[in-house]
């Protein structure tokens, strides 16, 4: 098995309640699932969160906001909780 894509918000969004707490034990569940299904890998796509205002008058960058904070670290690099989780997942030993 091999996870490729995933996300939690560490902020809320429309629809969906979530705070960076919320967002690292997701990242703690996402790991424990892919221990019991002996995953081979599993990526984080989104490093940093997206920085919407960069985006300025793109047609329809609203669309990107409930992706906005999916990031392990804010848009000024500064880490958030789930950083720590995710950086504790692969200092285990193989």
């Amino acid at each position: 098995m091999l996870v490729s894509e995933g996300g939690w918000s560490s902020e809320s969004v429309p629809g969906s309640e979530s705070t960076p707490e919320e967002q690292a034990r997701w990242i703690t569940r996402q790991m424990a699932l892919a221990d019991s299904a002996r995953a081979l890998a599993v990526l984080q796509i989104t490093f940093t969160d997206l920085d919407l205002a960069a985006w300025g008058a793109v047609p329809d960058a609203q669309l990107l906001s409930p992706f906005a904070h999916l990031g392990l670290v804010d848009t000024q690099f500064r880490p958030k909780p789930a950083l720590a989780v995710w950086d504790q997942a692969f200092r285990r030993p193989r």
